[in-house]
């Protein structure tokens, strides 16, 4: 398993694409960020991260009650 913690991705659509490139096929790509820091809307980084070559893309919005709402997404680079 490999974890990489606060890593920002500055360029949005190369940024999933260098993910991918690194991922073993069939590892899980996993994204938590409060939606102020997220210069995107979550449905386009769902898209940029497609995109990418990742399956089974898995978006879901968090209310927060002290901070700003959050965007977890879940992806997995295919096997094979």
């Amino acid at each position: 398993m490999v974890s990489v913690n606060n890593v920002m991705l500055w360029d949005e659509q190369a940024g999933p694409a260098e993910v991918y490139r690194v991922l073993r096929p069939g590892g899980r790509l996993a994204i938590t960020v409060h939606r102020h820091v997220l210069h995107t809307s979550p449905e386009q980084l769902a898209n940029d991260v497609e995109r990418a070559g990742f399956s089974d893309v898995s978006l879901q919005l968090r209310p927060r009650r002290m901070n700003s709402p959050a965007t977890d997404l879940v992806a997995r680079r295919p096997a094979g």
